[in-house]
């Protein structure tokens, strides 16, 4: 599973020319520095790693991958990404994918892909605030701050990657080292650059994690996240690689699979400062869509209304929050609303008929629902489903759904 130095290398040689149309270039003035890297490695080595995080931003522009990679004794999961970034303007464009061998549990699988559809493609961008996803439709959809905040957790497999301090592309490992701290300077290496070994609390790591994988309320305690960073010889980063290991206790309970052994990160940075090629959505010949124009949370559904699910999201657990888009009744759709509940019983998450207070409220709006809706219940694979508040909330109302599985 593991990919090789060399095609990672070779990767990220390609990215400028593969990634398209849109170019970004940075220059500098012609001044020269008298000392290559001397703005990060003349400072006391607990500085160092914060400052290369700044010259990696100066250097304007970078291509990367990335991988998450789960390992279990009967397989691996892993995350690949490849993308360029913009750093300022502010701009990113990935390509996400995931990648199982052996038997790997599908229940990690699925923690690992969070709420994107699977098992089809995954593009990712970045415009300031704004993020955009794309799967196999037509268009991209847009993420503003507001469809962030309306959506919510629905939308966080796209959302945790918009543009953090230390990278316009956030969510990756860039996002750790300005927080890591060198007890000293390693020594240089033939080539003028150095490699750090430093570590991280287990709350900052985290960060760096999907969030489909981060328990909401975590015990992280005081465990340490090992991390190995490497800078060129003009102090900016290339290459972080962390073992999430002392983090598996907590992981595991917000519902990690017990059969996950290992969860290692990997970061590369190449092309830095280079001109950058890539294209940003509505330029590439795909369309754009408002997210929150074209989607409705599923709590503002009348009851009889249809829906269907967004393509990009399908594996997403419904809640109340669920984005879908309107559908006809009449025509193809994917659940049916039989009733939006007031508060009753504090429950959170999703749960099937008999399986909370919530499940029985909506057996009983079945059975008094008009008979047209009560037929879409009985046909195969169809199923009862009380949708309510998503955490921390649980306490608020339900909505009654037939959905087909």
């Amino acid at each position: 599973m593991t990919v090789s130095r060399r095609r990672r290398t070779a990767v990220l040689g390609a990215l400028p020319i593969l990634l398209g149309a849109l170019s970004c270039e940075t220059g500098g003035s012609g001044a020269t520095a008298p000392v290559p890297g001397a703005a990060v490695f003349s400072l006391p080595p607990e500085q160092q790693l914060r400052a290369a995080a700044e010259a990696t931003r100066r250097a304007g522009t970078a291509t990367f991958v990335a991988t998450l990679a789960l390992s279990s004794a009967d397989g691996t999961a892993v995350e690949h990404t490849t993308g360029a970034m913009d750093f300022a303007e502010s701009r990113s464009r990935a390509e996400v994918s995931l990648e199982v061998a052996g038997t790997f549990p599908e229940d990690a699988a699925d923690a690992l892909r969070g709420g994107r559809a699977a098992p089809g493609p995954l593009s990712l961008a970045t415009d300031g605030g704004d993020v955009f996803a794309r799967g196999e439709g037509p268009a991209w959809l847009r993420f503003t701050p507001g469809a962030v905040e309306e959506f919510g957790g629905a939308v966080a497999a796209f959302s945790e990657h918009s543009a953090s301090p230390a990278a316009p592309y956030g969510g990756t490992l860039a996002d750790l080292v300005p927080s890591a701290v060198a007890e000293r300077t390693p020594g240089e290496r033939a080539d003028g650059s150095r490699r750090y070994r430093v570590s991280v609390p287990a709350r900052t790591a985290a960060r760096a994690l999907p969030s489909a994988l981060r328990p909401g309320t975590a015990e992280w305690g005081g465990e340490q996240v090992p991390l190995t960073v490497e800078l060129d010889g003009l102090g900016r980063i290339t290459r972080v690689d962390a073992d999430f290991g002392p983090l598996l206790a907590a992981l595991r309970s917000g519902g990690l699979p017990e059969g996950v052994t290992g969860v290692r990160g990997t970061l590369e940075l190449g092309a830095l400062g280079e001109p950058t090629a890539y294209r940003l959505p509505g330029r590439d010949g795909a369309g754009v869509e408002d997210a929150r124009k074209v989607l409705t949370p599923l709590r503002e559904f009348a009851a009889g209304g249809c829906a269907a699910r967004e393509p990009v999201l399908a594996a997403a657990p419904l809640n109340r929050a669920s984005p879908l888009r309107t559908a006809d009744c009449g025509g193809a759709h994917d659940l049916r609303v039989l009733a939006q509940l007031g508060p009753g019983e504090p429950t959170a998450g999703q749960h099937p008929v008999g399986g909370a207070e919530s499940g029985t409220r909506c057996a009983r709006s079945l059975a008094r629902a008009p008979e047209e809706w009560r037929r879409e219940a009985r046909r195969d694979g169809a199923a009862l489903v009380a949708a309510v508040e998503p955490p921390p909330a649980g306490a608020g109302g339900t909505t009654c759904v037939v959905e087909r599985v």
